[in-house]
């Protein structure tokens, strides 16, 4: 098993290396313009397989589409609040929409898979939680003021954005049924909070390599910290990758049950009322943050 795990970290490594050097160094089309998608998946599959082989349980009730599909959904929430933040911005997009919203909704579909797979490599094997006391409103209340401040001073208070939607979505999640980390923290168990943040922070180093020397990319106006950066990213903003990997999970483990209880209908209407949000949002990235 580890050698096959060695030859498919080999094999998607070439492919990384290859892309970044006929987009970043050559400027090759398409490999220039969609560098982060040329780059991205090979390391998103190798995680996979990783995950996989190690024996990794299935995160959602619908499998892989349910994943991607509220992996987009989760993103989006922040591409939401960034209207307000004004945080980050596109350049150099495809100007045919046909191909600019099916590329945000793919792009946006391999964040928590992402997130959840380098989660894996932190972790060092498969075990049941363990779980205390759930989170109640207290902590809701916490994620409802960190919010305001964000949405209401949003030059002074949006770091709290990664931090936010953990402490509003962790009661949600454990009173539907999901996995709370609150609850493992008060029992002492830390294990999968460590790999979540692990997995942040390698997923932002990878994400912000990729996106450096590509043509279509993101770009960061932060206020008082944006001087110093790496890749493009201000070097403090690696700090909100941790835990943003632990707002996406919360925020998914709060999705996760309702989805699995809904009937046929529910399920169809839920598709509906989210593919509507996504157009909506998809049309607010190209009015206020696209360039």
């Amino acid at each position: 098993m580890k050698r096959e795990i060695l030859r498919v970290w080999l094999s998607c490594g070439a492919a990384i290396v290859l892309a970044l050097v006929l987009g970043a160094g050559g400027h090759l089309e398409p490999f220039h313009t969609y560098l982060y998608l040329f780059a991205w998946p090979p390391f998103l599959f190798a995680l996979h397989r990783t995950a996989r082989a190690r024996g990794a349980r299935d995160l959602s009730p619908g499998g892989l589409p349910f994943l991607f599909a509220a992996s987009t959904t989760v993103w989006l929430l922040f591409e939401a609040i960034n209207f307000r933040l004004l945080n980050w911005r596109y350049v150099g997009l495809p100007d045919p929409l046909l191909i600019r919203w099916p590329g945000y909704a793919a792009s946006f579909a391999t964040v928590l898979p992402g997130l959840f797979w380098s989660a894996r490599a932190f972790l060092p094997r498969e075990a049941p939680s363990s779980t205390g006391r759930p989170p109640g409103a207290g902590a809701a209340a916490m994620g409802a003021a960190m919010l305001a401040l964000v949405l209401v001073w949003p030059k002074y208070f949006f770091p709290l954005t990664w931090g936010a939607g953990f402490f509003l979505a962790e009661p949600l999640a454990a009173r539907w049924g999901g996995r709370s980390l609150i609850a493992e923290w008060r029992v002492g168990d830390f294990r999968w909070t460590r790999a979540l943040l692990g997995g942040g922070l390698a997923c932002g180093l990878f994400w912000e390599a990729c996106n450096f020397g590509a043509g279509a990319k993101w770009i960061y106006d932060v206020p008082f910290v944006g001087k110093l950066k790496i890749f493009e990213m201000p070097a403090l903003g690696f700090l909100g990758f941790p835990p943003f990997a632990l707002e996406a999970h919360a925020i998914f483990e709060a999705m996760r049950p309702g989805w699995r209880k809904l009937s046929a209908p529910g399920r169809a209407a839920a598709a509906a009322l989210t593919a509507a949000l996504w157009l909506l949002i998809f049309h607010g990235i190209d009015a206020l943050t696209r360039r």
